[in-house]
């Protein structure tokens, strides 16, 4: 007779364990839920960033803008004396 109330202590105690753990697991997929989220927004925001730079670079590097800015500098091409070659 002894036996059924620790055999139901016992069931008692592993059901616990086990909802504990299913709660545990629930929290912790929900916040890793929401870090994968986070981490996916900014991954989405740098890569904007990068293509934005990429194009501003194309910009910067356009021969067209660095001849006006050549031209407004009044800067001009070196003569062949003006050129030191280095080894």
């Amino acid at each position: 007779m002894e036996t059924k109330p620790l055999t139901l202590i016992t069931g008692l105690g592993i059901i616990l364990v086990i909802l504990f753990f299913h709660v545990w697991c629930s929290s912790h997929y929900k916040e890793l839920s929401f870090e994968i989220t986070k981490l996916v927004q900014e991954k989405d925001r740098l890569n904007e960033q990068r293509r934005t730079l990429k194009i501003e670079l194309a910009r910067l590097k356009s021969p067209e803008r660095i001849d006006k800015l050549k031209a407004s500098l009044g800067l001009k091409l070196p003569e062949s004396l003006q050129i030191e070659r280095l080894p």
